[in-house]
């Protein structure tokens, strides 16, 4: 089994306190020797919310598609069912495979 290397940054920019609004998660996926990893499709990605703001409720993965680069990849995240977005940090786990190869990050994401 090989090694992915996956880092996260997530952002708040539409996403507030009492709308349901996305979330973005900015990813970038590497292999153990710093290549990007391409082609990945929402079904190589697994999400897990680990943490929830006082009164919110899980996140759900809404969309995933390349980015800027390559190995990147954007996020849309939203709150299970449409529910509103609670004040607070939010920490959600990512799983990547793609064949026999394996990653995982945690991402933070501070609601205002």
């Amino acid at each position: 089994m090989s090694r992915l290397i996956v880092t996260a940054v997530g952002t708040n920019v539409l996403a507030t306190t009492d709308n349901s609004d996305v979330c973005y998660v900015s990813v970038s996926v590497t292999d153990a020797y710093g290549n990007p990893v391409t082609g990945l499709e929402k079904s190589d990605f697994e999400v897990g919310t680990m943490l929830v703001a006082p009164g919110g409720t899980a996140l759900v993965l809404a969309a995933v598609r390349p980015s800027v680069l390559p190995g990147f990849y954007a996020f849309d995240m939203r709150p299970h069912g449409y529910e509103l977005w609670m004040k607070g940090k939010y920490v959600v786990a990512i799983a990547v495979q793609k064949e026999k190869k394996k990653g995982q990050a945690l991402v933070t994401i501070q609601i205002d």
